[in-house]
């Protein structure tokens, strides 16, 4: 069987192989950072289905961005190629990449790339059984996804949260962190991270024994896995409905799932997946009667096993190497390993690492607590300070418009008194030309008699047309003077020059000009 299994392991490889080179060869000319870029994301998206060549796009991303000395860059390919290497149950890989990661990141103050790495170092922690130092790096990158809104890194940090309580068996926190990341998810539209959520979902509703919940997320988690093609889902997804099925006694549709399940994982790679589904197959066999078959299983598994460093993996398959020897009625073999997997389950959940992963959990709760408080008193203050400076700006307003109305009305006021005033001038200057005409007609009429007819005249009648010629000049004369008078009143410029005046004269010429 396994030799069929790396059979079709390197036909794989020799099929994908031609379509990463033609990759690489289609941008051979463009920028670095776009084959970079482009590197980067086929290594993401092929991490579960073709975790050799994705190993490979992301290495070759990493060698040119250490070649163009970019250490952002450098930091995301490595957090990637950690992730491969965490896929294939190579943890002390993983860890490695990921603390290079950190290391660039930090260096160029990327903080993006170093909540990453924090979340992905938190992971391996929690793989390898250290919930308190999982917890610490987690929350350390949920604190910098939350100051930056980061909601995919955000969801990424929930699920190790919520891991950590699974493991511990606290059930309740853990759908608790796990609702709180599908809802993420759906907002962002991730079908991915959704897939990957409502199985892990299910993996809780098992460990509950709520059977008919388990199936209905592993369903809904196939379905996702399925359109985005993500086989190591799959195979995820098939070992846990093959799990319900063999919890419900229904052996054979539990071998079935089992089965595909086993196949896909050798066929990606997926070194927990092989484990887990030999285990699994075990017992399923030890039911239908196969020992042999149940043995050959479990040491396939033991031997995968060794070579990683997945604590609860090893956890799990002491449980399994108990329950295989009670169906077979060896008692003395399932104590035996169930009091080495009473002695791993304690040391991994004792009460003291239980209490400071809660007492980690309520640190951060307070301290997030307080910023939000510190966040929302600020946003009151700022909120007062807008109040007043509204009521400041509208008061400025309100004087704006007294001062524009006032100035208005002041305008139309003037206005008016200028229209009578232009009327009154208008009547003065009618009556003033009225007046001047008068003497002008006199002046004109007298000379024009004098000019036609001063043969026929006699000296008395020339004397006498010259003194009304004379006194109509003169009154001309006088109202000029008025004029020029009163103009010198109006201007101010008129000085006070008190005189005596004959009275009778004035009203004996005014009463001339009316007759």
């Amino acid at each position: 069987m396994k030799v069929i299994f790396f059979v079709l392991i390197d036909c794989l490889l020799v099929y994908a192989q031609p379509n990463l080179d033609s990759i690489i060869k289609s941008i051979s000319k463009d920028p670095d950072t776009t084959k970079i870029r482009i590197l980067n994301d086929y290594a993401w998206i092929n991490r579960g289905k073709n975790p050799s060549a994705a190993l490979k796009s992301g290495q070759e991303a990493l060698r040119i961005a250490q070649s163009i000395d970019n250490k952002s860059l450098q930091a995301k390919s490595l957090n990637l190629i950690g992730v491969i290497y965490r896929n294939l149950g190579d943890y002390d890989k993983a860890i490695a990449n990921y603390k290079d990661a950190l290391r660039n990141a930090e260096a160029v103050k990327d903080s993006l790339q170093t909540a990453f790495s924090f979340n992905n170092i938190g992971g391996i922690y929690r793989l390898i059984g250290n919930n308190p130092l999982s917890l610490e790096y987690v929350l350390r990158a949920l604190n910098i996804f939350e100051s930056l809104n980061h909601k995919e890194g955000m969801a990424f940090c929930s699920i190790n949260i919520g891991l950590v309580y699974k493991n511990q068996s606290d059930y309740v926190k853990a759908l608790e962190y796990l609702n709180y990341t599908l809802r993420i998810r759906n907002e962002i539209n991730d079908n991915s991270g959704k897939a990957l959520t409502n199985n892990l979902i299910a993996e809780v509703y098992f460990d509950m024994r709520e059977y008919n919940l388990a199936l209905k997320y592993y369903l809904e988690a196939e379905n996702g896995y399925k359109e985005i093609d993500d086989k190591k889902g799959i195979a995820a997804v098939w070992g846990g409905i093959g799990g319900v099925f063999y919890s419900q006694n229904k052996l054979n549709d539990a071998l079935k799932y089992r089965m595909q399940a086993l196949d896909l994982s050798y066929k990606i790679e997926y070194k927990e997946g092989q484990i887990i589904n030999h285990n699994n197959l075990a017992l399923i066999y030890a039911k239908l009667g196969d020992f042999n078959k149940a043995e050959y299983n479990l040491k396939g598994s033991q031997k995968l096993t060794s070579a990683v460093q997945a604590t609860y993996v090893q956890l799990q398959s002491y449980r399994f190497w108990s329950q295989y020897y009670e169906i077979r009625k060896d008692y003395l073999g399932a104590l035996k390993y169930n009091n080495k997997y009473i002695t791993l389950k304690d040391s991994l959940l004792n009460q003291e690492n239980i209490a400071l992963v809660r007492s980690m959990e309520s640190i951060y709760k307070a301290e997030k607590a307080e910023k939000e408080k510190s966040v929302l008193e600020k946003d009151l203050e700022l909120k007062e300070k807008q109040r007043n400076y509204l009521i400041v700006i509208v008061m400025l307003i309100m004087a704006i418009a007294v001062i524009t109305y006032n100035r208005y009305h002041s305008k139309k006021v003037a206005n008016e008194k200028l229209q009578e005033l232009n009327a009154v001038k208008d009547t003065f200057f009618r009556l003033i030309a009225h007046d001047l005409k008068t003497p002008f007609n006199a002046i004109f009429g007298y000379t024009e008699i004098l000019k036609e007819d001063f043969h026929e005249l006699s000296d008395e009648e020339i004397l006498s047309f010259i003194s009304d010629i004379g006194k109509a000049a003169k009154q001309n004369y006088q109202l000029l003077e008025n004029l020029l008078m009163w103009s010198q009143s109006q201007s101010g410029r008129l000085e006070f020059n008190p005189k005596q005046i004959n009275l009778k004269e004035i009203i004996l010429e005014s009463c001339d000009l009316l007759l």
